[in-house]
């Protein structure tokens, strides 16, 4: 991004130098790649040059050595070995140089010792030395890695070594045949070896000279070897071979015979080595060609590349000009404010390229701009009176719907104030139910009014989440309880699943949980005519203190068609007409409810079959406040009973207690397997209604228990009947709406038992150090439920209407504490 911008911070000057540099820079790199690549070429075809220059010059060494053997002359090759070392260092890698000249002094070595030798068998043995240091020469060089450019000169080079070798061998030959010759004339017997060593010099020879015809590809060169083979000398010497290692050997031929044989034996090795020196002046010949050729390519390369780069050069210039001063000129042009000043941009810039069309079009849209800009400044000025407007409906709309909520929380506040106040007063379990069905209704109102203050807020973009401490099992079991008495109206069965595993309590708006999980069910409820419709959660794992919890609702209602399903999440959207005609509903929860979802980090999703039912469902990662449940104040009690006969209902009872940290010491099928005939326990007796238990028959019995020290709990099935069961029973709850509600019922038992130690404990106290408030509200409702609260902790208190009263009041009375 950086690199982006400083080019595009550069002028348009600096960017068409860019532009002709680069270019020039890749030609200048592409020409300096080709000319390298033609050295190159050129270096190579000198090396190989040198490289026939050395074998040159070593076949000249070789050649005097052989002529010195016989007659025990000391020949001097130092100039011609100095020269091969410093060829040898040029063209061969150091390494291999290195080791040549260790050779080449090997061999001049070879070739002082030969002369020096003391007597022939001697000699014979120093020229083997001789010719294996020569061997080993002509192996290095074989594999010299001086490779021309062009297939020809390789072949040449080929040719050249093979004859090389065929040359070496000749030689070979001749002193291995002189050498028999001495041995018969000094009257020694026919050597064997010897013979065999001719058969072997001329079986090389053979091969080297099939080798040569095979692998060579110039015709000239294999037509001049077979004319030099055509020679009488070549036949002369092989006659003279062939009786010369037959079994009657030199005895069968006489001094001229002799003499003649070895004539056409150097006859013959001086014709092979006439066609090395032909392809040597050939390949000299070649090599000028190719090199006179690569020097007028590079010339002729340098010279277009020049051509090229000037041109560039030029063309870049001019066009880098043109665009700066015709850009500098529009530049000017829209710089005047004057429009009757300004220059004409058709007059100054000419030609029919591209600049001049752009710069007719500046000139056009600069005089539509200026008309535009009038408009636009009478299109502003009505914008900012429309504005205004919008402002004022706006305050308007915001005020609205503060008073309206404000006017209709201050009666709902009343209400639930009151029914709180009232649970707490002596009720019965039945009386203490009906009130606990009120006071849920009550914040159920109260959250429908704050939903209408969301859906402004989520519209003015407003609205966030407030993640606090929170017990997510309680939220689920809130929102069954009130959506219980439409489940129970309907005839449809409520199922609440808690994972086990879910945490205490964890950090999330519980507010905004309760609104999404409402409108799921209040759907589900609505639109389910039988089944069963269930709400829980799921533990999906955690990591790093982060619990993943998968939240859902499922129904086996209508269902909704798999067209019409990405639908129903717009505003004011359902899944078609008859269903608000049937249902109704404004179409606005699912909207809210996504978007609610999507601020806490998750994404609602829907599985559902037309008629079968749907399942609405999302997974949050949410920090864990408080993994297990601690209890503040323990339970005092010495026996915890159930009476139940349905296997579900125990189990999912007794999984609720463990969660609680509470466990039932003994389950009974009914009352009359019960056996309570200690009454200095203190037993609580959970009660389940259903299966083969039936409240009714055995309420009778409730009474007699109650008074034997043991507290009852009784839960009740969804669907009973209301009855009220008096002071027999401490606690009542319904399933399936367990949670705290049961935990909150085992208390209620719990201070029953207790009962009397309480109230004797409270009357034998007298209450000093009372503490006086004054409560300031303009509202009647909210005074009177403030005083209650106030009566019931037992505080004395003073009344304002208004704040002026209230400080009237506070400077009359110094006692009252500010906080």
């Amino acid at each position: 991004m950086n690199k982006l911008e400083l080019w595009n911070n550069l002028s348009v000057k600096h960017k068409m130098l860019l532009l002709v540099l680069l270019p020039l820079a890749l030609i200048v790199f592409l020409a300096s790649r080709q000319i390298t690549s033609l050295n190159n070429q050129l270096a190579d075809l000198e090396k190989v040059e040198r490289l026939v220059r050395y074998s040159e010059v070593l076949s000249d060494v070789q050649s005097k050595a052989n002529d010195a053997r016989p007659t025990s002359d000391v020949v001097d090759i130092t100039s011609s070995l100095e020269s091969l070392k410093v060829l040898g260092a040029e063209i061969f890698p150091s390494d291999e140089a290195v080791r040549l000249s260790g050779l080449l002094d090997d061999y001049q070595e070879s070739v002082v010792s030969v002369a020096e030798a003391a007597d022939y068998v001697e000699k014979q043995e120093l020229v083997e030395w001789q010719v294996d240091t020569y061997k080993q020469i002509l192996m290095i060089i074989e594999k010299s890695p001086a490779k021309a450019v062009l297939p020809v000169v390789d072949g040449h080079m080929v040719a050249l070594s093979q004859l090389e070798w065929l040359v070496f061998w000749a030689d070979e030959e001749i002193w291995q045949t002189s050498a028999l010759i001495q041995s018969y004339q000094s009257g020694e017997a026919s050597d064997e070896l010897s013979k065999q060593e001719i058969a072997n010099l001329v079986q090389n020879q053979q091969l080297f000279v099939e080798r040569f015809v095979a692998i060579n590809a110039d015709p000239m060169q294999v037509n001049l070897l077979l004319d030099s083979f055509s020679n009488p000398a070549f036949e002369e010497s092989s006659m003279f071979r062939n009786v010369l290692l037959s079994s009657e050997g030199v005895a069968s031929l006489s001094s001229a015979e002799i003499k003649a044989g070895i004539d056409a034996l150097n006859l013959r090795s001086n014709l092979i080595q006439g066609v090395s020196l032909s392809i040597e002046e050939q390949l000299r010949q070649e090599i000028r060609t190719l090199v006179a050729g690569f020097e007028q390519q590079r010339m002729g390369f340098l010279t277009v590349v020049s051509l090229l780069t000037v041109m560039l050069i030029v063309i870049g210039v001019n066009l880098a000009l043109r665009v700066t001063r015709n850009l500098g000129l529009v530049l000017k042009f829209l710089e005047q404010e004057d429009d009757n000043q300004a220059i004409s941009l058709t007059s100054k810039i000419g030609g029919k390229d591209e600049l001049s069309r752009f710069a007719k079009e500046v000139e056009r849209l600069t005089h539509e701009r200026i008309e535009g800009e009038k408009r636009l400044l009478e299109a502003k000025e009505d914008a900012e009176q429309a504005k205004e407007d919008a402002i004022q409906a706006s305050k308007a709309k915001s005020s609205f719907l503060a008073n309206m909520s404000h006017e209709i929380r201050t009666p709902l506040n009343g209400v639930i104030g009151i029914s709180e106040v009232l649970s707490d007063t002596d009720l019965t379990a039945t009386q203490k139910d009906y009130v606990d069905t009120i006071e849920t209704s009550s914040h159920l109102l109260l959250s429908l009014i704050n939903d209408i203050l969301d859906f402004s807020k989520i519209e003015s973009g407003m609205l966030q989440i407030n993640p606090h401490s929170t017990s997510i099992r309680e939220t689920i079991y809130d929102i069954a309880s009130i959506v219980a008495p439409k489940v129970k109206e309907k005839g449809i069965e409520l199922n609440v699943d808690i994972d086990s595993k879910v945490p205490f309590r964890v950090l999330a708006d519980d507010h905004r949980m309760r609104q999404v999980l409402m409108n799921f069910m209040s759907n589900a409820v609505k639109f389910t005519e039988e089944g069963t419709v269930t709400i829980g959660v799921q533990y999906q794992g955690e990591s790093e203190n982060m619990a993943n919890l998968l939240f859902e609702v499922k129904d086996s209602g209508i269902g909704i068609d798999k067209a019409r399903q990405s639908k129903i999440f717009e505003a004011f959207a359902q899944e078609d007409d008859s269903t608000t005609r049937q249902f109704g509903g404004t179409g606005l929860g699912l909207a809210i409810s996504t978007q609610l979802i999507e601020l806490m980090g998750g994404k609602i999703q829907l599985d559902s079959v037309k008629g079968v039912g749907s399942r609405f469902y999302f997974t949050l990662s949410l920090a864990i406040d408080e993994h297990d449940y601690q209890h503040r104040n323990p339970l005092v009690y010495d026996e915890l009973v159930m009476v139940c006969n349905s296997s579900v209902y125990e189990e999912r009872i007794k999984r609720d207690l463990q969660f609680y940290g509470l466990t039932v010491d003994r389950v009974s099928q009914s009352l009359n397997e019960l056996s309570l005939t200690d009454a200095s326990n203190k037993t609580l007796l959970i009660y389940v209604d259903g299966g083969g238990v039936d409240s009714e028959e055995d309420s009778k019995r409730f009474a007699e228990i109650n008074g034997q020290g043991t507290a009852i709990c009784l839960i009740r099935q969804f669907d009973s009947a209301n009855k009220d069961f008096g002071r027999n029973i401490c606690a009542l709850i319904t399933y399936p709406l367990l949670g705290n509600r049961l935990l909150k019922s085992l208390e209620a038992c719990c201070k029953s038992l207790a009962q009397g130690a309480v109230y004797a404990s409270v009357g034998s106290k007298e209450v000093d150090n009372r503490i006086r408030v004054l409560l300031v509200e303009d509202n009647l409702v909210n005074q009177k439920v403030a005083t209650l609260h106030l009566k019931k902790i037992g505080c004395e208190f003073d009344v304002a209407n208004h704040g002026q009263e209230a400080v009237e009041l506070y400077e009359k009375n110094q006692t009252i504490r500010l906080s």
